[in-house]
């Protein structure tokens, strides 16, 4: 007996046509008429609804520059998920950090260049997720002895937890942006975004007191005292856009998705983009643009309440942002999920862990790495089996020799469901950076449960 002819496999080229059922229904028919003759039956359905000339999605990827050992620093599911998305048609040149992980989409710690596209994927739902340092002229001495105050007015400046709220909204000139009147979408998450102006959320997203001290002299920021011997206090703090951001970039995501899929033959899910010479395209950059500079206020807001209330004078701030996409010399998007601009001389921050230093650091401007580097010590394995293998007894012994003193650190959030910060920081030095200061996190505030989207 023979055996039937699967003309759903045969169609793989037309899945994405728009009237795909009648073509498979056609071809379908055809078996009958033609027998199991694939070359007969592609000729005739051609000839019925023409040949597809649409762009596909790539058989080989583009390169990919990878920072660490994939199987070892880099997980082996994260490079194959960087060569899906290599594959995209619009890909130029990718690159993996060495804190890459698996996420969705684009992998955590990856770059990718793409020409006249942005994928609302491959910056992350949490758009614009970033981190700032405010430096303080207070020397580590005072700031120790007032320990458990300056904690207690730090968790007062913001709230952290899955969709939290302030009753009596806070004031940024941020809520003014005419951008908010972009589109429908936009506009009606504009009260939730102004309910939620100055939180934090949950899951890695943190607010550290730490102690500063500088590694390299003669370098910025100059506000940061040369000597080494010479240590400052400061506020790191890492969170994004909130629920407003998360929404949005879910909206765009899945316009993405139906765009790509109209257009595109073959893209897998997770992968669609906007042409940027489309109004959709254009809409989602200012959408984007608008989430980083609310995400911005976020932190601008926390750290403007914890300078009021506990006194403390600022001696400068720097802040980069590491879910985000820019508009490159060339003309292409440079989207970087999880990955930390790295530009000659640019200053970065790539923070450790609940119990692990984080790094000031100076871009080398590395090309074959995007000009980016890593965003922090990354995940070894999932959330899921963080939990599984967490010892609450080792977690606590270890902030207690290191003298943190804690608040709201989950289990797949200790320094047990990272991977080390300093062998991620070995692979970059002198290639992708070169460290400026450590910061020794002293107070640890996060929200329990996750909410960053990946």
């Amino acid at each position: 007996m023979t055996k039937r002819i699967n003309t759903h496999e045969l169609l793989k080229e037309y899945h994405s046509r728009r009237g795909y059922p009648e073509i498979a229904k056609y071809a379908a028919s055809l078996t009958g008429e033609l027998g199991n003759d694939p070359e007969q039956i592609l000729e005739a359905v051609e000839k019925k609804f023409g040949k597809d000339t649409s762009p596909a999605y790539r058989d080989v990827p583009v390169p990919i520059a990878t920072f660490g050992k994939v199987g070892a620093l880099i997980p082996k599911n994260a490079y194959d998920q960087m060569e899906v998305c290599a594959r995209i048609p619009p890909a130029i040149r990718a690159a993996l950090m060495p804190d890459a992980h698996k996420g969705y989409g684009l992998p955590i710690g990856g770059v990718i260049e793409t020409e006249n596209a942005i994928s609302p994927g491959y910056i992350g739902f949490d758009i614009s997720c970033m981190v700032m340092l405010s430096v303080y002229d207070i020397p580590p001495n005072a700031f120790i002895s007032r320990r458990k105050m300056f904690a207690d007015y730090l968790k007062a400046s913001t709230k952290f937890g899955v969709g939290l709220e302030f009753d009596s909204p806070r004031k940024h000139a941020v809520m003014d942006n005419e951008q908010w009147n972009i589109a429908p979408k936009v506009k009606a998450l504009q009260y939730l975004a102004n309910r939620q102006l100055g939180t934090s959320g949950g899951g890695n997203h943190f607010a550290d007191i730490v102690l500063i001290s500088r590694i390299r002299a003669n370098v910025s920021p100059e506000f940061l005292p040369m000597d080494h011997r010479v240590k400052r206090i400061g506020l790191l703090t890492h969170s994004g856009s909130r629920g407003t951001g998360h929404k949005l970039a879910t909206h765009y995501t899945k316009m993405a998705e139906n765009e790509t899929k109209a257009t595109t033959r073959n893209v897998p899910k997770g992968h669609g983009w906007l042409r940027m010479d489309t109004d959709a395209g254009k809409e989602y950059w200012e959408v984007m643009q608008l989430m980083g500079e609310y995400a911005l206020a976020n932190h601008e807001i926390i750290h403007s309440t914890f300078a009021r209330s506990s006194g403390l004078q600022v001696a400068g701030t720097i802040f980069n942002r590491h879910n985000y996409a820019w508009l490159n010399s060339k003309g292409n998007y440079v989207h970087r999920k999880g990955a930390t601009p790295a530009h000659k001389d640019e200053i970065g921050l790539i923070p450790g862990t609940s119990g692990s230093p984080s790094y000031l650091t100076s871009g080398l401007g590395n090309p074959e790495a995007l000009f980016s580097s890593a965003h922090g010590a990354g995940r070894p394995y999932s959330r899921t089996e963080a939990k599984r293998v967490h010892s609450e007894a080792k977690f606590k012994k270890h902030m207690e020799d290191k003298n943190i003193s804690y608040h709201g650190v989950a289990s797949d959030e200790t320094i047990q469901a990272y991977k080390d910060i300093e062998d991620v920081m070995a692979i970059q030095d002198g290639l992708l950076i070169n460290r400026v200061a450590r910061l020794e996190p002293q107070v640890v505030i996060m929200g329990g449960r996750a909410d960053d989207g990946d």
